[in-house]
C-alpha cells in the first residue's frame, strides 16, 4: 500500500443512504467563492486551516473499512532491511459496524467556532508547563532539539508546501523540502519575538503584517483644522457622571471626556501584540500632550482671527465716526448759512424791517433756499413762509395793475415764483402754494376786469388768456372761462339781434374756441334760433345768409348744422328750383347758382331730393320732346354735358344723381339708334286708380290741401324732424332685413317698414311712435 493516503471518487454506502437527505451537510460556499470562483484564492502558505478538497473525505476515513497488514507498521516507512514486498502482505477486512451520526463539523473536521482558535498554536502552552507529553516522551528516550524514532529520522513540524520557482519538473531546482528546524532553534530569532509574531499573525485575517503608519501635520494642517474646533474650556460648569471605565467618575463639565487619562486596567482583556518596550502610561501621556498642544495651537488660531476681525470692525467704525463727524461738520455750516439766508428775509420783510426788499430780491433769495439749501426746504418746510412774505409782497406789486391793459405786466416776477413753488422734487404732500399765489393775488383784478369787459369786443382778454395760460394753473383758467367769461359771452348773444347788428356774431364768439370749445355748446342753441327767425322771409338770392353760416362750418356740430340748413335753406331753394324754368333756346342761370352756391355746406341727401322732385322731371321732359322733333344731336350732346358740369361735385357724385344721367344718356342713345323712345316715368307714379276708387278718394280729400296727398310716410318724417331742426339723412350702405337704414339727430339710427319706425336701442331694434322718437332727439 503506498505511503500516501488516496482520495476515492467512487460511490460509497454514506452517499446511497444520504442520497435524498435533505439535512445532509453541504459546502456553503465564501463570499471570496461567489466572487471569484474557480479563480478565488483559498488561502496562503501560512494558514492551516484550509478547505478540504471534497467533502467525503473525512466522512470517507470514517466508515472506511479497517484493513490489518501482517508484518509491517500500517503507515510506517520502509527502511532498506525490509525486503518484504506489498505483494507477498495479506490483507484482511474486517467490518466495523457504525452507527450513522450527523456529522456537526464542517468539511474540515473541526467546529466553527473552534477553527479560528487552531492554527500553529496548537500545544504552544507546553512551553510553559511540563505535561504528561513532554514527561512521556523523555521517558521513551526523545532528545529535546532532535527527532523522533529510532534513526531520530521522525519530524516535529507538518509537512509545509514548498512552492516550486520555475515551471519545471519536480528536482528541477534542487531539493524542495525546506530544511527541518529544530524546535527551540529560531535561526537567529529569540523566542519572544518569534511567540509574538505569531500571536500578531494569529489576529490578522490576511498574510502580510500591517504597519503601523505614523501621521505627520504640519502648523498650518493644524490651524486648518482649527477652523471647526470648539472649545470647550469656556463651555459652562455641568456635572458629569463618567460610567464608560471600570469605575465611576465626576467630570466637571463635557469637554473632559475628550482630555482624560486612559490609564490601563489592573487586569488587562485584550491579548492584542505588545513590544517588549511598550509602555502604556507613557503613551498614553504623550497623546494627551499632542492633543493639548493641537488644542492651544487651533484655540490660538481663532484668537488671532477674533483679534484680526476686531480690528476690521474697529477700523469700518472709525471710518464710519469720521464720516459721521464730517456730516455734522457740513450740517452745521449749511445751516450756518441757511440761518443767515433766513435773517436776512427777516430783516427784509418783517414789520420792523430796516430796509424792505424788492420783489427781485426776495426770488433771489428764495432761490438760492430751494437750490443750495433743497433738503433742508423740505425738511424743515420753508414753502410755508410763501403765505408770510411773499403774498403779501406781490399783492402790493400788482396793486395798481390794469390786466387789460398791460396783459404781460409781472409774467416773468410769477414764473419765476412757479419754478421755486412747483419745483418737481418737491413732497407729494406738501401745500401747492403757487395755486394760492395765483388765486388769492392775480385771480381777483383779472376777475374785476372781467365784469368791466364788453364780449363783442374780445381781443384785449384774449390775448391777456393767451399770455398767462402758460403760468398760471389750469383750476384758475377754466375758473375764470366757465363761471366769469362764459356767462358774459351769453348775456351778450341775448341782446344780439341778427337783423341790427352789422358785426357777424362769429366774429366776437370763434376767438374763444381754443378755451372752451365744448362749452359753448350751451351758446350755439341760442343763435341758431336767432337765425332761424331771420331766415323767415329770406331768398335765396341775399347771399349773406351764407356768409353768416359758413364760418360755423366746423364749429358747430355737423349734425345740428346740417339740420338746421335742412330745415330753413333747403325748403327756399326747393322753392327756387319748382318755379326754375329749363329752356334749351334761351337758358336762364341765375335762379340755379342761387341754388348751386349752397352746394358745399348744404347736405347731400336734402338737395338730392330736391333735384329729384324738382329738376330731374323737367329734366328729362325737356330732353323727350327735343328728341322728339327733328334736332341735332351734337347740340343735344352738349347740351347734356353743360348740365352735369354744372353739378356740384358733392352731389354730383351721389348715386341717385348718376342714375338720373343715365337715363337722360340711355334715353339720347335710342333716339340716336332709331329705337321708339318712351316718355320718361315720373318719380312718384303709382297706376291711375279706379273710377270708384277715384271719386271716393275726391271726396275725402275735399278739404285737404294738394300738397299733403302725394307725401309718403319717410317725408312726413323727414318734414317733422326739419321743422324740429333734426337731422334726418340716409346713411349709404348701411340696411337691415332690405330696408334703409336713416340717421336722425347725432345718434339715432332707425328704418322704415310699412309706415312703422323701428329704432335701434344699442342691442335690438324696437319700434317706436314718431312724437316720442321726436321728443327724445
Amino acid at each position: 500500500m503506498a505511503d500516501v493516503e488516496v482520495e476515492e471518487f467512487g460511490v460509497t454506502e454514506w452517499d446511497l443512504d444520504n442520497e435524498f437527505n435533505p439535512n445532509r451537510v453541504r459546502y456553503k460556499q465564501s463570499k471570496e467563492d461567489q466572487i471569484y470562483g474557480v479563480w478565488a484564492d483559498h488561502g496562503d502558505e501560512d494558514e492551516e486551516d484550509e478547505r478540504p478538497s471534497f467533502r467525503g473525505a473525512s466522512r470517507g476515513n470514517a466508515h472506511k473499512n479497517i484493513s490489518f497488514i501482517s508484518g509491517g507498521t500500517a503507515g510506517g516507512s520502509k527502511t532498506e532491511d525490509q525486503t518484504a514486498t506489498s505483494e507477498d502482505v495479506e490483507e484482511i477486512e474486517v467490518k466495523i459496524p457504525t452507527k450513522k451520526v450527523r456529522n456537526m463539523a464542517g468539511p474540515s473536521g473541526v467546529f466553527a467556532s473552534e477553527r479560528s482558535a487552531l492554527g500553529s498554536t496548537i500545544g504552544s502552552w507546553e512551553k510553559y508547563t511540563k505535561g504528561i507529553g513532554a514527561k512521556l516522551l523523555l521517558k521513551m528516550g526523545y532528545q529535546p532539539g532532535k527527532g523522533l524514532g529510532k534513526d531520530l529520522q521522525g519530524i516535529q513540524a507538518p509537512v509545509e508546501a514548498t512552492l516550486r520557482k520555475g515551471k519545471g519538473a519536480i528536482g528541477a531546482y534542487g531539493p524542495e523540502k525546506p530544511a527541518h528546524r529544530i524546535p527551540g532553534t529560531t535561526g537567529g530569532m529569540n523566542v519572544d519575538a518569534q511567540e509574538l509574531k505569531q500571536k500578531r499573525e494569529a489576529k490578522q485575517w490576511r498574510k502580510g503584517e500591517k504597519k503601523v503608519k505614523y501621521i505627520y501635520k504640519s502648523l498650518k494642517e493644524v490651524q486648518k483644522e482649527g477652523a471647526t474646533f470648539i472649545d470647550h474650556q469656556t463651555g459652562p460648569k455641568v456635572k458629569v457622571i463618567d460610567m464608560t471605565g471600570p469605575e465611576q467618575r465626576v467630570l466637571s463639565g463635557y469637554h473632559q471626556l475628550s482630555q482624560q487619562h486612559h490609564r490601563p486596567d489592573e487586569e488587562p482583556t485584550s491579548k492584542g501584540p505588545q513590544g517588549n518596550f511598550s509602555l502604556p502610561e507613557l503613551e498614553d501621556n504623550l497623546d494627551v500632550l499632542i492633543e493639548t498642544c493641537e488644542n492651544d495651537i487651533k484655540r490660538n488660531t481663532m484668537r488671532i482671527e477674533s483679534e484680526k476681525n476686531r480690528i476690521t470692525n474697529l477700523r469700518f467704525e472709525q471710518e464710519r465716526l469720521l464720516q459721521e463727524q464730517n456730516e455734522s461738520e457740513r450740517v452745521r455750516e449749511t445751516l450756518s448759512k441757511l440761518s443767515d439766508a433766513l435773517r436776512e428775509l427777516e430783516d427784509g420783510c418783517g414789520p420792523k424791517a430796516m430796509r424792505a426788499l424788492s420783489v427781485g430780491e426776495v426770488c433771489m433769495i428764495f432761490r438760492r433756499l430751494v437750490e443750495d439749501f433743497e433738503d433742508e426746504f423740505d425738511q424743515f418746510e420753508l414753502s410755508d413762509l410763501a403765505p408770510l412774505i411773499i403774498f403779501p409782497l406781490m399783492k402790493d406789486f400788482i396793486s395798481s395793475w390794469q390786466p387789460l391793459e398791460k396783459p404781460s405786466h409781472g409774467t416773468e416776477v410769477f414764473r419765476q415764483w412757479k419754478s421755486i413753488l412747483e419745483r418737481p422734487h418737491r413732497p407729494r404732500n406738501a401745500p401747492d402754494y403757487f395755486y394760492r399765489l395765483m388765486w388769492e393775488v392775480w385771480c381777483p383784478p383779472v376777475r374785476m376786469s372781467v365784469f368791466r369787459w364788453s364780449p363783442r369786443n374780445p381781443e384785449p382778454l384774449v390775448k391777456l388768456m393767451e399770455t398767462w395760460r402758460p403760468i398760471v394753473p389750469a383750476g384758475v383758467i377754466n375758473h375764470l372761462v366757465e363761471q366769469i367769461i362764459l356767462p358774459r359771452i351769453q348775456q351778450e348773444v341775448e341782446q344780439w339781434n341778427p337783423l341790427m347788428d352789422t358785426v357777424p356774431i362769429h366774429s366776437w364768439i370763434h376767438p374763444w374756441l381754443p378755451f372752451m370749445s365744448q362749452s359753448l355748446e350751451t351758446v350755439y342753441q341760442p343763435i341758431r334760433m336767432k337765425l332761424s327767425f331771420a331766415l323767415t322771409n329770406w331768398h335765396p338770392s341775399d347771399s349773406s345768409a351764407k356768409l353768416i353760416l359758413e364760418p360755423w362750418v366746423g364749429v358747430m356740430s355737423k349734425g345740428s348744422l346740417e339740420a338746421f340748413i335742412a330745415t330753413n335753406i333747403i325748403p327756399k331753394l326747393g322753392a327756387v328750383l319748382q318755379s326754375f324754368i329749363i329752356d334749351p333756346r334761351n337758358q336762364e342761370f341765375e335762379p340755379w347758382q342761387w341754388f348751386t352756391a349752397w352746394g358745399d355746406i348744404a347736405p347731400v341727401p336734402a338737395l338730392v331730393a330736391v333735384l329729384e322732385k324738382y329738376f330731374f322731371p323737367q329734366f328729362h321732359q325737356v330732353l323727350f320732346q327735343w328728341l322728339q322733333s327733328s334736332c341735332n344731336y351734337d347740340e343735344v350732346a352738349s347740351w347734356f354735358s353743360g348740365w352735369k358740369a354744372a353739378f356740384p361735385d358733392r352731389v354730383l357724385a351721389d348715386a341717385r344723381i348718376r342714375e338720373q344721367f343715365r337715363m337722360a344718356l340711355d334715353l339720347m342713345n335710342r333716339a340716336v339708334s332709331g329705337q321708339p323712345i318712351q316718355p320718361p316715368r315720373p318719380i312718384d307714379f303709382f297706376p291711375p286708380p279706379p273710377p270708384v276708387q277715384q271719386q271716393a278718394r275726391d271726396r275725402f280729400n275735399a278739404g285737404s290741401t294738394p300738397h299733403n296727398l302725394n307725401l309718403t310716410f319717410k317725408e312726413i318724417l323727414e318734414r317733422r324732424a326739419s321743422e324740429r331742426g333734426v337731422l334726418f339723412m340716409p346713411i349709404p350702405n348701411r340696411k337691415q332685413d332690405g330696408k334703409q337704414i336713416y340717421q336722425l339727430g347725432t345718434d339715432r339710427q332707425l328704418y322704415l317698414d310699412r309706415s312703422v319706425i323701428f329704432v335701434f336701442n344699442g342691442r335690438t331694434w324696437v319700434p317706436t311712435s314718431m312724437e316720442s322718437l321726436l321728443d327724445s332727439c
